[in-house]
């Protein structure tokens, strides 16, 4: 009966985002605050639509692991070559910069525990590439000189956040975990990861091909849900076998394909992981706390700000650019809730201090809409750059105003 269950909680979830998507448009407030607003009422803190703890994970891991696959099959190898630079440069600086200076406040709050305040750190560096890339996709500035920064930060986080998942019983001080099987499993997912990209998946694909559509579908969901499997046997997360899923898919020359699968269910999947996020919000745990939730959030901005600004000026960015990069990056992303729940499991954190980073985290993930699309102003302030100049390209300085400029007349230019 688990499964009816189940089924029934995803039915009452999404007719009830429907409900405050529909409210949400009316008042133009993102979709995401719509969505975490969803969870936060249908779950055990609100009117317990969903009160099942075994059901809340559930879901909660479905959605992560969803979410994960599509942040995996957006973002591959591919582009961690072309933007290699600004991904080991301004990411690296940007995670090492952010962790520094969340340390002394993760200290004064949390306690002196090594692994907590690695813990801590880690947690609030990762952005959330899915919201950042969803965001900037919309505004069409995903490839500007902000965009590519910011998406060179966010691969060199998620590379890092995998690493940090596979070496988190060790890290965490569990029970039978060792360091030196941490490293093999990370060289066996590595070696594994470039064998099946370049022998098994273009022979199985390009078979599934000349199948025909249906037997196309049916690969793309068996080398996805089998990439995850696999994952789980060697030890790791269902979560970063999604992810792996997506970078091995990505990988394919049959990825352009691939895309138009997927891409119809994107939005409808991606969408209860923020959902899901809202189930694990207690709202009477935190109105107590509301005000050093409200602090800590406020804290977690402006920390991953500074260290993403910090990133620019070593990646060699001008301020405009680096800061607008900082502000589209200042929020708490996807793998750190993954990392979260294995910190919880393995005793690193404890369940009060656990529950006010939660609900820190998620306002700035409902905040983050609004900072990415003010970013260009904030960074044109901050620069004392004009507005109009803030989502230009870096070092150039515009004097032109009120001008409309048409990049050929064909039928595109007509229309």
């Amino acid at each position: 009966m688990h499964g009816q269950s189940i089924i029934q909680d995803v039915v009452v979830l999404y007719g009830l985002a429907l409900v405050f998507l529909l409210l949400g448009s009316r008042l133009r407030l993102p979709g995401i605050i719509s969505l975490i607003v969803t969870g936060v009422i249908a779950g055990p803190g609100g009117l317990g639509l969903v009160s099942s703890d075994e059901s809340v994970r559930t879901l909660s891991e479905v959605g992560i692991a969803l979410l994960l696959f599509m942040v995996g099959l957006d973002l591959s190898v591919h582009e961690i070559r072309r933007l290699w630079r600004n991904a080991v440069v301004g990411g690296g600086a940007q995670m090492a910069g952010t962790m520094l200076a969340v340390a002394p406040f993760a200290w004064w709050m949390l306690g002196p525990r090594a692994e907590t305040l690695l813990f801590a750190t880690f947690f609030v560096a990762i952005s959330s590439t899915s919201i950042v890339v969803r965001e900037l996709t919309r505004r069409n500035e995903l490839h500007a000189p902000h965009g590519s920064l910011a998406l060179g930060v966010l691969l060199l986080q998620d590379v890092l956040a995998l690493v940090a998942l596979v070496l988190a019983p060790v890290l965490f001080g569990s029970n039978g975990a060792s360091l030196g099987r941490a490293l093999m499993q990370i060289a066996v997912i590595g070696i594994g990861l470039a064998l099946v990209t370049r022998l098994a998946l273009p022979i199985l694909f390009r078979w599934a091909t000349l199948a025909g559509r249906e037997a196309f579908s049916l690969t793309v969901l068996v080398a996805s849900l089998g990439a995850a499997w696999v994952a789980s046997v060697l030890g790791l997360s269902m979560t970063v076998g999604a992810f792996l899923a997506g970078l091995v898919l990505d990988e394919s020359e049959y990825s352009h394909q691939i895309h138009a699968e997927v891409r119809p269910l994107r939005d409808l999947l991606t969408s209860l992981f923020f959902v899901s996020v809202g189930l694990l919000v207690r709202p009477a745990d935190l109105l107590p706390v509301l005000p050093l939730v409200l602090l800590v959030a406020a804290g977690m901005v402006l920390l991953q700000a500074a260290g993403a600004a910090l990133a620019s000026r070593l990646a060699g960015v001008s301020p405009r650019v680096g800061v607008t990069a900082a502000f589209a990056l200042a929020q708490v992303g996807e793998f750190s809730f993954v990392l979260g729940a294995e910190a919880v499991t393995h005793g690193a954190i404890g369940g009060q201090q656990w529950s006010i980073l939660l609900g820190a985290s998620v306002v700035t993930m409902a905040l983050a809409p609004a900072i990415v699309g003010a970013a260009p102003r904030l960074a044109a302030r901050l620069t004392r750059a004009s507005v109009d100049d803030a989502a230009g390209s870096a070092g150039e300085e515009h004097r032109w105003r009120d001008h409309v400029i048409i990049l050929g007349f064909g039928e595109g230019g007509r229309l």
